[in-house]
């Protein structure tokens, strides 16, 4: 059977007339999931392989341990004794080489509202940040993100549970945005792998890269952009910790707003989060 695949273009903050819509730039976050047929299961002959042949075995080589005069069964047969030494010691080795288990760390169990940025861990310049009540809300429903027509399935294989979004703005005319989308997935497992199926597969394809990249979670992508035509410039922060998947933008005019701001912001979510 072949794995289904996806082909889920991007997945905005919101619908069309969203705010992250509004800003022109909607972010790739689920591409083509699945991949090529299985592998055809490994044959005996190709997992048994050929021998030598030995005396006493007849012509052809295809002697094995396990068949001929000087075979694991015949060894049985004439010295049972040595043949379960052996198998003992076999087996103690098979114990000692087994790779030690590594525990995963805890999952995040608080709401994802809980998890978000407020006013308070914005960037000090510019001032005058409010909360943009419009969008900053609960998402109990993937659809909400993509559309009632789109497809979830990606969303639902993986466990998705909920996502808030924190949107705030900044005074002034050519005001700045922070943005943060978080979502909460069942498990470690399925966010790992909806976000290597999606942005996380998807380095170096958007924008061009920060200067100075922070570390974020477990795996991140970040990038920056500059939108042609609105003299705007966008910091995208992407990451992974644990069950939890953050996307954080950070956008304002060009030259208003720094890297080392928009990353800064990205760094106190980060550290909100994994201080759970």
């Amino acid at each position: 059977m072949e794995p289904r695949s996806y082909n889920k273009s991007f997945i905005p903050a919101h619908s069309e007339s969203g705010r992250l819509a509004q800003l022109g730039e909607r972010q790739l976050d689920m591409l083509e999931v699945g991949g090529s047929k299985p592998s055809p299961p490994t044959t005996g002959r190709k997992l048994m392989g050929k021998y030598p042949a030995k005396p006493g075995d007849g012509a052809g080589g295809n002697s094995s341990p396990f068949f001929g005069s000087n075979s694991f069964i015949a060894i049985m047969v004439k010295r049972p004794f040595v043949a379960l030494a052996a198998a003992m010691s076999i087996a103690g080795c098979g114990d000692s080489a087994a790779p030690p288990s590594h525990a995963l760390p805890s999952p995040i169990s608080a709401p994802p509202r809980s998890l978000a940025v407020g006013v308070a861990d914005l960037p000090k310049r510019p001032t005058g940040w409010t909360v943009d009540a419009a969008a900053t809300r609960t998402i109990s429903d993937a659809k909400e993100l993509l559309g009632d027509s789109s497809d979830v399935t990606p969303y639902r294989t993986n466990g998705w549970s909920s996502a808030y979004e924190a949107d705030f703005v900044s005074a002034g005319t050519d005001a700045e945005q922070v943005r943060v989308l978080i979502h909460q997935f069942q498990s470690q497992v399925g966010a790992r792998a909806f976000f290597a199926q999606g942005i996380g597969s998807q380095k170096g394809q958007h924008g061009q890269p920060l200067a100075n990249p922070p570390k974020l979670g477990q795996d991140s992508n970040v990038f920056v952009q500059h939108i042609s035509g609105k003299n705007q410039t966008q910091f995208w922060f992407y990451w992974v910790d644990r069950n939890v998947i953050v996307r954080l933008l950070v956008a304002g005019p060009d030259v208003a707003i720094s890297e080392a701001e928009a990353t800064a912001t990205a760094e106190r979510q980060a550290s909100l989060i994994a201080s759970l």
